[in-house]
C-alpha cells in the first residue's frame, strides 16, 4: 500500500513538472518577443534582428507544446492520480468516469488477467452422461406410464423332428414379454435475490452474476444425473435413476430389472466375469475383457459392444499392460518427440474406451446403443422453467428438470469385468 502511494505521488510530481516547464518556455517566447519589440535598433532592417531568428521558432514550439503536450500530460496526470486514489488504491472497481478510455483499458485489463467469469473448480468430466446423451443412446418418448421394452425371450417347443404321421404339437408356447421401468425425475431450483439481479446489472460487473448461475445449474444437473446413472437405483430411497450398477450387475443372478427377475429367468442376466490378478497388478485384465467382450456379441461378430468404460486406474492399468511397440518420431522442435497414446485412440477390439470419475471402483463395463437406453420424455430434458416471483419474497426461481431413465431391451449385450486388480 505504502510503496504504491510513493509511487503514484513520484509519478505526479514528474508530470507536474513537465508541464511546469512547458508553460515557462511558453511564457519565454512571448516575454523576449516583448523585449525584441522596444529594443529593435533603427539600423537594423524592418522586419529582421538576430534574436527574432530564435525567438520566433522558440514561440511557435512553446505555443504546439502549450496546446497539445502541456494539455495531454497535466490532464493525464489528473486522470491517472484520480483512478488511482478513488478506486485503484481501494480495490474497488471504477463506475462510469468521463475518462471512458482509461475505464475500458482497465476493464480489459482485468479480463486478461482473472477471465469475465468464475472460473470452474468442481465439475468432472461426467462421461457417461454424456456418452448416453450421443445418438443411438438416448431416446425420446412421447408419452406413456411406464418405459416398456418389448421382449423375445424364449424359442417355440413345437419346432422338434416328427414321424410320418405323428401329430404335430399344437401347444402355444409364450415367447414375448415386457421390460418395464418406472419414470425417475432429476429437478432443482437456480435462486437469486432482486438485490443480486440489481447489483449484477451494472456494467462494471467483473461478469454477469445471473447467466453464470444458470450456467452453474445446469452444470450441477448434469453432474447430479451422471452420478445416478452410475448408481444401483437405491439412493435417495430408490427415487435416484435405475443406472449401470443396476442393469448391467456384479451379481447378475441376483435381483428384478424392469421387473424381471433374474434368478428365475437367465435369459435377463448381462454378462460379468471377474479381473482380479494372479501375480501382478492387471495381469488378468485383457483376458477377462476378452471373454466379456465375446459372451456380449453374437458370435463375436454382429451386436458387439460399441464403448467400455471404467475408472482412471483401470483405464491406466489397461493402457500399462499393452504390448510395447514405441517409434517415437521427432518431426520439428515445435511438435517435439511424442511417446504416449492419445486416451481417445485407446480401444479393444473396436470398442471406445475410456473413463469417468464417477464410475465404480475395479468395474469396467461394455455397451451398446442397441440395447442400453437412456428414455426421456418428450419435452421433459433438462427443461429450465421461466422464473417465478414469490409473493412474500424478494426473489426469482427457476425450475429445471429431466423426466428420464435407463432402461435395457437385451441384457446379455451387456457387461462387465469386476473385482480389477
Amino acid at each position: 500500500m505504502v510503496l504504491s502511494y510513493t509511487h503514484h505521488l513520484i509519478r505526479l510530481a514528474i508530470h507536474t513538472v513537465v508541464s511546469l516547464a512547458v508553460r515557462a518556455t511558453f511564457v519565454g517566447s512571448h516575454v523576449g518577443l516583448a523585449v525584441l519589440a522596444v529594443h529593435t535598433e533603427p539600423l537594423v532592417p524592418q522586419g529582421f534582428h538576430p534574436l527574432r531568428v530564435f525567438l520566433t521558432p522558440g514561440f511557435v514550439v512553446g505555443s504546439l507544446l502549450f496546446f497539445g503536450l502541456g494539455h495531454f500530460v497535466s490532464s493525464d496526470a489528473i486522470v491517472r492520480s484520480h483512478g488511482n486514489t478513488n478506486h485503484e488504491s481501494q480495490g474497488e472497481t471504477p463506475g462510469r468516469q468521463p475518462y471512458q478510455g482509461v475505464v475500458i483499458k482497465a476493464t480489459e485489463s482485468w479480463e486478461q488477467k482473472f477471465g469475465s467469469k468464475p472460473t470452474d473448480n468442481i465439475f468432472l468430466s461426467n462421461a457417461l452422461f454424456y456418452f448416453l446423451g450421443e445418438d443411438g443412446f438416448k431416446e425420446e418418448a412421447d408419452g406413456g406410464r411406464l418405459i416398456e421394452f418389448g421382449l423375445e425371450y424364449a424359442e417355440n417347443s413345437t419346432f422338434k423332428s416328427y414321424g410320418e404321421l405323428d401329430t404335430l404339437d399344437t401347444t402355444r408356447v409364450s415367447v414375448f414379454d415386457a421390460a418395464r421401468f418406472d419414470w425417475r425425475i432429476a429437478a432443482g431450483t437456480v435462486v437469486y435475490s432482486e438485490l443480486e439481479r440489481l447489483r449484477a446489472q451494472a456494467q462494471a460487473g467483473k461478469y454477469d452474476l445471473i447467466a453464470d448461475k444458470l450456467e452453474n445449474g445446469k452444470n450441477s444437473h448434469v453432474a447430479n444425473m451422471n452420478r445416478q446413472m452410475w448408481s444401483d437405483g437405491t439412493g435417495n430411497a430408490s427415487l435416484d435413476f435405475g443406472g449401470i450398477q443396476l442393469i448391467i450387475s456384479a451379481t447378475p443372478t441376483t435381483g428384478s430389472v424392469g421387473q424381471i427377475n433374474r434368478a428365475t429367468f437367465s435369459f435377463w442376466r448381462n454378462q460379468q466375469t471377474s479381473g482380479a490378478k494372479t501375480a501382478t497388478a492387471f495381469d488378468n485384465l485383457r483376458a477377462a475383457m476378452r471373454s466379456v467382450y465375446n459372451l456380449s456379441s453374437r458370435g463375436g461378430v454382429e451386436e458387439t459392444p460399441q464403448a467400455w468404460m471404467t475408472t482412471r486406474t483401470v483405464f491406466e492399468g489397461y493402457e500399462s499392460i499393452l504390448l510395447a511397440n514405441e517409434h517415437i518420431t521427432y518431426e520439428d522442435k515445435k511438435k517435439g518427440a511424442d511417446a504416449g497414446i492419445k486416451n481417445t485412440l485407446l480401444k479393444f477390439k473396436g470398442a471406445d474406451g475410456s473413463y469417468d470419475e464417477a464410475a465404480p471402483s475395479g468395474n469396467l463395463y461394455f455397451f451398446n446403443n442397441k440395447n442400453l437406453k437412456c428414455v426421456y420424455l418428450a419435452g421433459g430434458w433438462m427443461k429450465m422453467y421461466p422464473k417465478v416471483d414469490p409473493a412474500n419474497q424478494l426473489a426469482n426461481v427457476h425450475k429445471v428438470a429431466t423426466f428420464a431413465n435407463l432402461g435395457t431391451n437385451n441384457s446379455r449385450r451387456l457387461g462387465v469385468v469386476t473385482a480389477i486388480t
